[in-house]
């Protein structure tokens, strides 16, 4: 199994505990968190020649997961502070 190289609750270890009440509670938290991991595991995969994808492609997964992560961390971030 590969593992991610991006994975959110390393990137923002102080939202953590928010992140996975979030994932829990929240349906479009949970969604968008889905979606931030399966474009993150796309990603890895490419990058590691598991998966062979074209330049523009991964540019667009890059694109859309930091699109993803800047919302999930936006998100944690008002969660947390409420």
């Amino acid at each position: 199994m590969l593992e991610h190289h991006d994975d959110l609750t390393r990137e923002f270890p102080d939202l953590k505990q928010v992140v996975l009440q979030l994932q829990a509670k929240d349906a479009s938290f949970a969604t968008l968190l889905a979606t931030y991991r399966e474009l993150d595991k796309r990603i890895y995969q490419a990058e590691s020649s598991v998966e062979p994808v074209g330049d523009q492609t991964l540019e667009t997964w890059k694109v859309e997961r930091a699109h993803c992560k800047d919302t999930l961390y936006q998100r944690a971030r008002a969660a947390a502070l409420a």
